[in-house]
C-alpha cells in the first residue's frame, strides 16, 4: 500500500519529544534561504513584471501606504512594487523561526531542527497574515498596503510548498490543526534516509544559496543604478558566502559527526547570515521592487536611494 503523506501528529507516540517531532518530519532540515529569496524574485517577475497604472498616485495619497511612501528609500509608491518586494520578503521570513529555535539547540539540537517548518511554514498562518493586511488596508482600499500583504502571504505559502517538495523533509502545512489531533503534516519523503554525508553537504550549500542571492542583488542594483550605497556591503557578503561554502564543503567531506557539523553550521547561520540576508532585503528594497522592464538606469523610474 502506498504511503499517505498526510500524518496525524498524535498517531505515533515515540518515547521522547525529539523522537516524536523527528518521526513526523523525517529527512533533513536545511534552510537554503538564498534559494528561497531567488524563488521570491522569480515569482515577482512572473506575477508583477511592470508598474501598476497610476499606482504612485494611489499609494502616496494613502496615510497607510506601508512601504509605499514618499520616502525615496522605500520600494514605494506603486502597489506593484510592494507586491514584488513582499514576495521576496515572504519567501525569506519562514526561516526566521531559527531565531526562536536557536536557544533550543543548546538543550536538544535534534528537537530544534525538527520543530523547524511548523508554525512559520503553515498555510493557515499565511492566510492569517493575508487577513491581517486586508483589515489594515481597509478592505483593500489602501492599494499599496494590500499589495504588500498579498506579496508577503504568497511568499510564505511558496516557501512552505517549496520545502514540501525539496530538502527531504516534511512540513506542518496546516499548523496548528495537528495540536488538535487533526492531520497537519505532509511528508513526501517519509521513510527516505539520506547517506550521512548528504545533510552535511546540504548545510554547506546554504552558503552557496546565499552567494547566488547576493550575486543577483548586486548585479541587478548595478544594472539599475539603485541602492548603490549598499552594493559594496552586498559584495562583501557575496565573497564571505563563497568562502564559507568552500570551507563547509571541505568540512562536510571529513569524518566530522553530523551533530558537530550542525553546531558549527547553524551557529554561523543564525548569528550572522540570517541577519545579513534580512538586512540586505531591507536595504536593497528599491532594487528588489523595481519593474522588470527597467534594465538600465536610463530606463527605470525606480528611486535611486543609493546614487550620489
Amino acid at each position: 500500500m502506498a504511503t499517505i503523506p498526510w500524518r496525524r501528529v498524535q498517531t505515533v507516540r515515540p518515547r521522547s519529544p525529539a523522537a516524536r517531532w523527528i518521526n513526523l518530519q523525517g529527512g533533513d532540515s536545511m534552510a537554503q534561504l538564498g534559494f528561497h529569496g531567488l524563488i521570491g524574485v522569480g515569482l515577482a517577475r512572473l506575477v508583477a513584471p511592470g508598474e501598476t497604472q497610476e499606482g504612485s498616485v494611489r499609494a502616496e495619497s494613502s496615510p497607510k501606504g506601508g512601504v509605499g511612501s514618499r520616502d525615496e528609500k522605500a520600494p514605494l509608491a506603486d502597489p506593484a512594487r510592494n507586491l514584488r518586494w513582499g514576495l521576496v520578503v515572504g519567501s525569506i521570513l519562514p526561516d526566521t523561526d531559527f531565531f526562536l529555535l536557536g536557544p533550543l539547540y543548546l538543550i536538544d539540537a535534534q528537537l530544534g531542527l525538527a520543530m523547524h517548518r511548523t508554525f512559520t511554514h503553515s498555510l493557515l498562518v499565511a492566510a492569517a497574515v493575508l487577513g491581517y493586511f486586508r483589515l489594515r488596508s481597509g478592505g483593500g482600499r489602501d492599494h499599496a498596503l494590500w499589495s504588500l500583504g498579498v506579496g508577503i502571504a504568497a511568499g510564505l505559502a511558496a516557501h512552505a510548498l517549496t520545502d514540501l517538495i525539496v530538502w527531504f523533509s516534511g512540513v506542518d502545512l496546516l499548523w496548528p490543526l495537528g495540536l488538535l489531533g487533526l492531520p497537519s503534516w505532509v511528508n513526501f519523503w517519509a521513510g527516505h534516509v539520506n547517506p550521512p554525508i548528504v545533510p552535511k553537504l546540504l548545510g554547506a550549500a546554504d552558503y552557496l544559496a546565499f552567494a547566488l542571492f547576493y550575486l543577483y542583488v548586486r548585479n541587478r542594483a548595478q544594472a539599475l543604478g539603485t541602492d548603490l550605497d549598499f552594493v559594496p556591503r552586498v559584495n562583501r557578503y557575496l565573497q564571505l558566502s563563497v568562502l564559507l561554502w568552500v570551507l563547509y564543503t571541505g568540512l562536510a567531506l571529513t569524518s566530522i559527526s553530523a551533530s558537530l557539523f550542525d553546531i558549527a553550521h547553524y551557529a554561523v547561520f543564525i548569528v550572522a547570515f540570517l541577519p545579513m540576508i534580512l538586512q540586505t532585503t531591507w536595504r536593497m528594497r528599491t532594487t528588489l521592487s523595481a519593474p522588470w522592464q527597467a534594465a538600465t538606469p536610463a530606463a527605470t523610474a525606480a528611486p535611486t536611494a543609493g546614487r550620489r
